[in-house]
């Protein structure tokens, strides 16, 4: 008797109809869903026998479909209208695009901030003021490597009280029952036995001269006189084409879908859809900025602080290698 009831409903059949039972009785009774014939939808990819209502609206059909024991009620897209799948998987390309492209404006934006610039800058001038010496960054890259190997190792092995020497040599010399022993790894006891495994898995990022040096810019291009108008308009125009395919896709879709089945609850719930995708891209813009701004940024500076300690010791060496050039010839 309810006909303006909504969503997926489950009853009893209690008078076991069948599909032509339900047919029967509804015929005759007026609704606003239109006449109810017996017909087929496709529910879970597959096509069941049903008795449909087709004039809710242009794109989905209202049924009832009877079984041994449950009456359902539910709605299904017309032959050849698109699915929820379909739809849900189009939105979902709509708000990766929206995202990805206020993500893209984020990443620009934070670029563009001072502190970026000048921290990019001060990489590259380092970078530059290294040039004379860097065939030697890779030996200090490759001792750096070693020794922070070294250290790492250590503390793990400290946590249970083994010396990183006797790692080296293999044997262990550890406190058992006020006793001084010398055990292997194998023998240790469980929780030491540990520690020694996770020092020979120990992996770790090496540090390499291409890393340092990468993302240098060079802070004084002679030659480099910036863009000029054309470039300026080929980059503008590349970004305006894909925002405006965002838009017209978003906007296209959700206003397409509300003129060919209007309702405020439609409406309500294609504002609020739009809102969500857009709520979503604010966040992808707020994450990318800071990405640059923060952790990219601070990226850089330890660069800077590693390429700063490579100057120093090779200034270092250079010195200690002068006095003993001074006096070998003395």
């Amino acid at each position: 008797s309810n006909d303006n009831m909504t969503g997926y409903k489950k009853f009893d059949n209690k008078q076991g109809w069948s599909n032509a039972d339900i047919l029967e009785k509804l015929s005759g009774v007026t609704t606003s869903l239109g006449e109810p014939k017996m017909g087929t939808v496709k529910i879970m990819g597959k096509d069941v026998e049903a008795v449909v209502y087709e004039g809710v609206s242009e794109n989905v059909d209202v049924y009832i479909k009877s079984d041994d024991k449950k009456i359902n009620i539910g709605s299904a897209p017309k032959p050849g209208a698109t699915g929820a799948a379909t739809l849900n998987a189009l939105g979902a390309a709509f708000g990766f695009l929206i995202s990805k492209l206020l993500s893209l404006q984020g990443l620009a934006k934070g670029e563009a901030q001072s502190q970026v610039v000048a921290t990019n800058k001060l990489h590259g001038e380092v970078v530059e003021s290294i040039v004379p010496v860097i065939d030697r960054l890779d030996a200090w890259c490759e001792m750096k490597n070693e020794e922070n190997l070294r250290l790492t190792k250590s503390r793990i092995l400290a946590r249970q009280g083994l010396q990183y020497a006797d790692y080296l040599e293999g044997v262990y010399t550890v406190m058992i029952d006020g006793k001084l022993c010398r055990l292997t790894a194998k023998q240790l006891p469980s929780a030491r036995r540990k520690a020694v495994r996770r020092a020979d898995r120990l992996r770790l990022t090496p540090l390499t001269a291409g890393a340092l040096t990468s993302d240098a810019v060079k802070p004084n291009d002679p030659y480099d006189f910036g863009m000029d108008k054309h470039a300026y308009q080929r980059r503008r125009d590349l970004g305006q084409i894909f925002s405006k395919i965002a838009c017209g896709m978003l906007f296209g879709y959700f206003g397409v879908r509300l003129i060919a089945d209007f309702s405020w609850e439609g409406l309500i719930w294609t504002a609020l859809q739009v809102s969500s995708l857009l709520a979503m891209g604010a966040v992808a813009y707020m994450r990318a900025y800071f990405f640059v701004v923060d952790y990219d940024r601070h990226r850089v500076i330890r660069k800077i602080d590693n390429l700063q300690k490579f100057k120093v010791w090779s200034e270092q060496n250079e010195t200690k290698s002068s006095e003993m050039d001074t006096m070998v010839s003395g």
